[in-house]
């Protein structure tokens, strides 16, 4: 999965959104320097072992960083590049792996002791985008004559001396795709933090998480997953960033569950691929009421917060039939964009204000041309992550490409999208043992091209809802209620 954006330069933006999905990303020739500041030759050496020559294996990244070109700057794509393969015959050394956009690209040096000294300039392949070559700079500015890596026997490590080693358009010009900056590999691969792991058969239950975000100040409301197992209790979903990992709990004399620190798993942002961990906490259990009180809830990656919740209460859910609400449009972009996409909301409460099951929720889409309607479907040579094509899309469902709850890329072309007069999205709930849809909402499609062929920037509104901001953070308001970005009541 291709990823966007500097850890270093943008976590500030994704801990001010919840969870945004990815987005995708075409290859670009960056549009800023190299970042020589970064650079720093400070590498968590592995435990020192016994003299091993240098001979062919795989060696795994260890150390340094990897960064990707796109165009609103360099992204950290080093969870992208966990190994290289070297090849060694006689005093030639050939190295496979060093590049992002040819992965099978190889170049070829020489090895003399534990140096390998690798010429500059070498072709990597070629694509849609022309020719492609591996080439080194020491400050980011002047192309090096040559790639110098070092191998230490001792630790098993082969180290960049070259600072910088980058994927450009040319041999003799820095046109960079990608660089490494003080790359390291070893050959042992890194340790990996293990996860919580339930006991197998454990049944578990739907509670409803009701807290407040203290870093956006804003209420959360959403549903998480919560099995016994004696004295130890397990919780899946309290990161809206890691919804799939477990945390445990083990309840003291006092009967309150401490829940220590965990390894909850790996989040995969804008950033790139980050190890999240969570902070000790605790929950106090009403049995009665079947329902947890936790003070607080804080998950950091590299050290810098990601979830901050606070004021957190969960219940056990009670599932009811009920008619969806309606869901709203909240934008579309097809003109002037590289992925044109729709944005929209599914909220998870009935028309009676019920709480929804959000595992027996989902939508259609439909087109209209002329009088005639019909479901969108999602066809598999258009949506190629989809192993089927798909028409009803569960709430939860996500291809982690195309497809989002909140944003689906329109793969169709602007000509058939023209075609479109409007475009209508329904609710389907089947909790209770019942299936009720909500209304159809539709967006003028055909009004959208009008405006934009006039020039007028075109705000969506519907009868149904309207997208407004509060203090930067968009909700809908519909029939004089008020719900937040994942499609919560908040008001």
């Amino acid at each position: 999965m291709k990823k966007i954006f500097s850890f270093l330069c943008a976590l500030s933006i994704v801990l001010s959104a919840s969870a945004a999905p990815l987005q995708k990303v075409q290859k670009t020739l960056s549009n800023q320097p190299i970042k020589v500041e970064k650079a720093v030759k400070a590498v968590k050496a592995p435990a020192v072992k016994a003299e091993i020559p240098f001979a062919s294996g795989t060696f795994y990244t260890i150390g340094g960083s990897f960064y990707i070109g796109t165009s609103t700057g360099w992204a950290d794509g080093t969870s992208e590049m966990p190994s290289i393969d070297v090849t060694v015959d006689g005093n030639q050394v050939t190295i496979v792996g060093l590049a992002y956009w040819f992965p099978e690209g190889a170049v070829t040096g020489t090895l003399d002791g534990n140096t390998i000294t690798i010429p500059g300039g070498q072709w990597l392949g070629t694509d849609e985008y022309g020719d492609e070559f591996l080439i080194g700079t020491d400050d980011g500015e002047t192309i090096s004559e040559n790639i110098v890596f070092e191998y230490d026997p001792e630790a098993g490590t082969l180290s960049a001396v070259t600072l910088f080693i980058a994927e450009s358009a040319f041999a003799y010009d820095m046109q960079l795709y990608t660089y490494w900056s003080a790359a390291v590999f070893g050959l042992e691969a890194p340790e990996k933090p293990e996860a919580v792991v339930i006991p197998a058969g454990l049944d578990t239950s739907l509670y409803k998480f009701d807290g407040r975000d203290t870093y956006q100040d804003k209420l959360v409301i959403k549903y998480v997953y919560v099995g016994f197992d004696a004295d130890t209790v397990y919780i899946k979903g309290m990161s809206d960033y890691v919804t799939e990992g477990w945390i445990k709990g083990v309840k003291d004399a006092e009967g309150i569950y401490q829940f220590p620190e965990v390894f909850l798993g790996v989040f995969e942002s804008y950033l790139g691929d980050y190890d999240v961990f969570t902070q000790a906490t605790s929950m106090t259990y009403d049995a009665l009421k079947d329902r947890f009180v936790c003070d607080e809830f804080i998950t950091l990656a590299d050290g810098y917060a990601l979830d901050e919740f606070a004021e957190i209460v969960l219940s056990k859910f009670s599932e009811v039939a009920a008619t969806p609400a309606d869901p709203a449009f909240t934008d579309f972009k097809f003109a002037d964009v590289t992925y044109p996409s729709v944005e929209f909301e599914i909220p998870l409460i009935g028309t009676a204000d019920e709480d929804l099951n959000p595992e027996k929720l989902s939508y259609i889409f439909f087109i209209q041309k002329g009088n005639e309607q019909s479901p969108l479907v999602f066809t598999t040579d258009l949506y190629q992550e989809l192993e089927d094509d798909l028409t009803e899309i569960p709430y939860n469902f996500s291809d982690d490409w195309d497809i989002y709850n909140g944003l689906i890329y329109l793969n169709q072309s602007e000509e058939e999208v023209r075609t479109w007069e409007k475009l209508g999205l329904q609710s389907i709930y089947r909790g209770g043992d019942e299936e009720h849809k909500s209304n159809i909402v539709w967006f003028d499609v055909k009004a959208y091209w009008e405006a934009i062929e006039e020039g007028i920037e075109h705000i969506v509104l519907t009868e149904q809802a309207q997208k407004v901001a509060v203090d930067g953070n968009l909700f809908i308001i519909r029939d004089n209620k008020m719900f937040n970005a994942q499609g919560a009541r908040v008001r």
